[in-house]
């Protein structure tokens, strides 16, 4: 019975992080996208809109299911996650690596040729994809969304504040570039102060 109450109590806190982490993220990241439509330019905003189509599908082949596979398996070793993380990363470093040498082809068949500069340093993302991948598994493994929460809400008002600040010096698309890699950088540096991805702490995890 007690047991019960426990879990029940987990469930609801971390139901109510999870929502604090949706809220408290969408409602900088509305503000920030207010104030930096102010500032740039529709055609910044095209190229990002381009170059996500390709990141988002590079991301698909990146996770391929393996972050759910863990979540979902009932015995995880360490050889588990050092097998999803490592391959995370090769399949990474390979659309990175796609991206990066077809980029003139999509600048060319777009005729924007700024594409090409935009689209290797954004594809870095990638990485932090990847990365992020098994420590995301294991917190929805253990239900720590807290950690997620402060993840989200820093890496939104930190980028956020810097995209603002170089949207307002006049830095234009380099600017939303710059937002989205903080972000990401921010988030994967939190969480991974936060859970330490090593043997000794995985085995503390799962017990």
């Amino acid at each position: 019975m007690q047991q019960k109450m426990v879990a029940r109590e987990q469930i609801i806190a971390s139901l109510f992080w999870k929502l604090m982490e949706r809220t408290g993220t969408q409602g900088i990241q509305f503000v920030v996208q207010i104030i930096l439509a102010r500032l740039l330019l529709p055609d910044d905003y095209g190229i990002i809109a381009l170059i996500a189509v390709f990141i988002t599908v590079s991301n698909i082949f990146i996770q391929s299911g393996f972050n759910v596979a863990l979540i979902q398996k009932k015995d995880v070793h360490e050889r588990d996650y050092s097998s999803v993380f490592y391959l995370s990363l090769l399949t990474a470093a390979i659309c990175y690596l796609a991206l990066f040498y077809v980029s003139p082809v999509i600048a060319a068949f777009y005729n924007i040729p700024q594409i090409v500069p935009v689209l290797r340093i954004l594809s870095i993302t990638l990485f932090f994809g990847a990365v992020n991948g098994v420590q995301n598994a294991i917190i929805s493994k253990t239900m720590q969304f807290k950690k997620v929460f402060y993840s989200s809400l820093g890496g939104a008002a930190i980028s956020g504040t810097l995209g603002i600040i170089l949207a307002y010096q006049g830095f234009g698309v380099w600017a939303l570039v710059t937002q989205q890699l903080t972000q990401q950088f921010v988030m994967t540096l939190i969480l991974y102060g936060l859970p330490k991805w090593s043997a000794a702490s995985m085995r503390n995890i799962i017990g």
